[in-house]
């Protein structure tokens, strides 16, 4: 017998760029139309804008300067599944190191996922898809 899934946590300090952010959201896309999931609860960092390492950031693997943007496109993303969600940014002292993806079943069991580096480990085959970080965050969220 088999059960479905029906609650989907995640938590990473890094959701900086939108790679890590688009691969999250496929997992959770994948999760919401495999089961009848009745809740997705995402966990991040509280940051201050970043001090971007790049003078322009317009690659996928690039962080959002602004930490506000990278909210969010992330909360977009999430509510466009149409499942009842939670995304929080909280302080550092107050998140796991560990990043993890928790999967809660319908009987009540849990398999708990730790990712040494979460998302931010995938690297694209071609690192040079743009991404225009200036465009409308409705159109970045898309």
């Amino acid at each position: 017998m088999s059960h479905k899934i029906s609650k989907v946590s995640y938590s990473d300090r890094y959701l900086y760029s939108p790679l890590p952010v688009a691969l999250l959201y496929q997992i959770l896309r994948y999760l919401c139309v495999s089961n009848d999931l009745k809740k997705i609860d995402i966990l991040s960092m509280e940051t201050n804008n970043r001090q971007n390492q790049h003078n322009y950031s317009h690659l996928m693997s690039h962080n959002w300067a602004n930490s506000e943007d990278s909210k969010i496109v992330i909360r977009k993303l999430v509510k466009s599944l149409s499942v009842p969600s939670s995304v929080e940014f909280i302080k550092r002292r107050d998140l796991p190191h560990s990043r993890q993806l928790v999967i809660e079943f319908e009987n009540g069991r849990k398999i708990t996922i730790f990712l040494d580096q979460g998302m931010g480990f995938w690297k694209l085959n071609n690192y040079n898809i743009e991404f225009d970080f200036c465009d409308d965050l409705n159109i970045q969220a898309s």
